[in-house]
């Protein structure tokens, strides 16, 4: 019976690695375009309009939020937004 407890433990370990292997490799190419911030924003803009003509509204919605958030990630920080930051 231990023996059986023992081998289960072992079993259900062993699956939950795998499973979280696979979650973490086996990720959609989508999820990560290739390319400069600005390509990837205009990609997703591209997106939202072709939604748009096949009158996907939600997908349209979507790529416009996830274009804000990759505009807003893309952002480079000028000496005046980090001045405070170094302040003597």
């Amino acid at each position: 019976m231990r023996r059986a407890g023992i081998a289960l433990f072992f079993l259900i370990v062993i699956v939950s690695a795998f499973v979280v292997e696979r979650a973490f490799v086996h990720q959609p190419a989508a999820a990560s375009p290739e390319g400069s911030c600005g390509d990837q924003y205009n990609a997703l803009v591209r997106q939202a309009k072709e939604n748009l003509i096949q009158g996907d509204r939600i997908a349209a919605i979507n790529s416009l939020v996830q274009a804000r958030t990759k505009l807003h990630s893309c952002e480079s920080r000028s000496a005046e937004d980090v001045k405070g930051s170094w302040s003597n």
